[in-house]
């Protein structure tokens, strides 16, 4: 028995060896997970679903925005409802609505480390945000505890930063893939996104995860593209001018739509409504909204198949484009959680739908692609507002299966994308970094530079000899070759400059040394760094400053060290290949 015990033990301990540092280990890990993950992506979309029917008496089969006839009374009360329920939620346990990191703030500062008992919270809020009509989608709530479950097993296991991250990515890119059986959209959304660039080491991990998940959704019966779309003629030239200007238009709307979450959530806060309170506000809005159209409510993909098979007026697809994008606004600042993946979909067909019927208005004797106009207006507002110009095209291509308009789609999404990056410098996910005070434009691995502050790159040994004292006395103390640098001080000990050893036995100040104290030799203090500050903001100082050595000093004026150019470089380029040399080809 000791002897089974003994082996049994060994073979466990080289399989879990093997599974943190093998990429073979790292792919059945993404396999086995990310079948998991889809199973819970449909558990979690059929009961959203049997939520939305409850509450809204839908007819079996239809989505919420699909349906035009819902009782008005459904249509006030659930919003509120739902409001109430999230306001009582934050109001009784307020450790509820705290802040999580998202898989894209995961990668970026953490390397991958996710909380997942946060996760499964901000998930349930999101199902509650769904199920109660508000303009979000649970997108959100998917990527957030697929990839909080690939982060878990890559904790338990053990796994190395590089391979958590890839983990992470993985699992925002299964949860993706089984939230619109699109596994290419889930692939790209989770390099373009999550990971922060494509990285060839890692192809094979997360495309195993999509994959899995995507025959997870073979299995249970998910078959075909998600909206049926009717066959339209080949774009003509000036069809290629109109899509160009369409472009501009989507980048723009996904400017305004970004712009007025920041705006909406701003209002809201300054009001003198309490904090906890705000979803009730929301939810009333949202209601009253709804009376309008009831296709502003929900994430939006149910009136998508609508709008390509039925035509509206131009004034009335306008103000269904207004409303919309102010519903979403309003959800999102009055604090229900979720994404804006379908929002921006169907903002963005909304947009084609309204760029076809000016189309024809202005160029009767065109007839222009329709069909094609939406795709096109899919794609270029959710590429700015997603600010994953690849991803948005392949979901706009797969769950519409268009895929002989890829090339016009892609062209249009990375031109929006683009635009918007030039003319606004965020996207929707790296907005919402903005407004909380983090400088982050990607999940591109950032959180190792926040840890190699001037305190980890400072040279300690620096005496410090206050300002009054003779250079003769400082010569018999420090012989020369002892230090490169000393600190100066006042008489109250702060700090006053530094000064090379070196310059202080300079042979030309020999016959001066009786004379001349520290105070003469010492420059005026310059630019300084706090112990606290990283390796980024160290390495921008000396490039201002064109100084070559940086004194650090403490909040209360005390020389701690010195930095040195030179030394901070080859920290900084050992930290890149480290932790980024499998990006960069290392």
């Amino acid at each position: 028995m000791p002897r089974r015990k003994t082996l049994i033990r060994r073979v466990r301990v080289r399989a879990l060896r093997t599974l943190r540092r093998s990429e073979i280990g790292l792919i059945l890990c993404c396999a086995i997970a990310g079948c998991a993950v889809a199973m819970l992506v449909l558990v979690l979309h059929d009961c959203v679903a049997f939520m939305q029917r409850l509450a809204f008496d839908l007819y079996p089969g239809v989505t919420l925005g699909a349906q035009l006839r819902i009782a008005q009374w459904r249509v006030v009360l659930v919003p509120l409802l739902g409001g109430g329920a999230l306001a009582m939620i934050l109001r009784l346990l307020p450790a509820l609505g705290g802040r999580v990191a998202d898989p894209i703030e995961a990668n970026a500062l953490y390397g991958g480390r996710m909380s997942l008992r946060g996760s499964t919270r901000l998930t349930a809020l999101t199902f509650v945000s769904n199920g109660a009509g508000a303009s979000v989608g649970m997108e959100a709530g998917y990527s957030q505890i697929g990839a909080a479950i690939f982060s878990a097993v890559g904790g338990r296991l053990g796994m190395v930063r590089d391979n958590r991250r890839t983990m992470v990515t993985a699992g925002a890119a299964a949860a993706i893939t089984a939230a619109f059986n699109a596994p290419l959209a889930g692939i790209f959304y989770g390099f373009e996104l999550v990971h922060g660039g494509l990285s060839a080491r890692r192809l094979a991990p997360v495309v195993t995860a999509s994959i899995c998940a995507w025959l997870v959704l073979m299995v249970a019966g998910h078959h075909g593209p998600v909206f049926v779309i009717p066959p339209h003629p080949e774009p003509a030239p000036l069809d290629f001018l109109l899509l160009i200007l369409l472009a501009l238009l989507g980048a723009a709307l996904a400017v305004l739509a970004m712009t007025s979450v920041g705006l909406t959530e701003r209002l809201l806060r300054r009001s003198r409504i309490p904090q906890w309170l705000l979803p009730v506000v929301g939810g009333v809005m949202i209601g009253l909204l709804g009376l309008y159209s009831p296709q502003i409510l929900g994430a939006g993909l149910g009136p998508i198949q609508w709008h390509f098979e039925f035509r509206l007026s131009l004034t009335v697809l306008l103000a269904l484009l207004l409303a919309k994008m102010l519903a979403s606004a309003v959800s999102i600042g009055a604090g229900f959680r979720g994404g804006l993946f379908n929002s921006a979909l169907l903002l963005g067909a909304l947009l084609g739908a309204c760029f076809a019927q000016l189309a024809g208005v202005l160029l009767p004797a065109h007839d222009g692609p329709r069909a094609l106009f939406l795709l096109a207006g899919m794609a270029a507002t959710g590429a700015g507002i997603v600010g994953a110009p690849l991803t948005i095209s392949f979901l706009v291509i797969e769950t519409t299966g268009s895929f002989a308009a890829a090339p016009v789609l892609i062209a249009v999404a990375a031109l929006s994308a683009m635009l918007v990056r030039l003319t606004f410098g965020y996207s929707f996910s790296t907005w919402r970094f903005h407004l909380r005070g983090l400088t982050l434009r990607g999940a591109h691995d950032i959180g190792w530079i926040s840890g190699l502050t001037a305190a980890r790159l400072m040279h300690r040994d620096i005496p410090t000899f206050p300002i009054q004292m003779p250079l003769a006395s400082l010569r018999q103390a420090l012989p020369l070759g002892s230090t490169e640098w000393i600190g100066v001080s006042h008489h109250d000990g702060t700090y006053a400059g530094m000064l090379e050893t070196a310059r202080a036995h300079d042979p030309d100040l020999n016959d001066l040394s009786e004379m001349l104290i520290l105070g003469d030799l010492t420059d005026p203090p310059g630019p300084e760094i706090g112990p606290a500050d990283d390796v980024r903001h160290v390495l921008q100082t000396f490039a201002a400053s064109r100084l070559t050595v940086l004194p650090v000093v403490s909040q209360d004026r005390r020389a701690l060290g010195y930095v040195s150019e030179s030394h901070c470089l080859r920290r900084y380029l050992a930290g890149i290949y480290h932790y980024r040399g499998s990006d960069l080809g290392f």
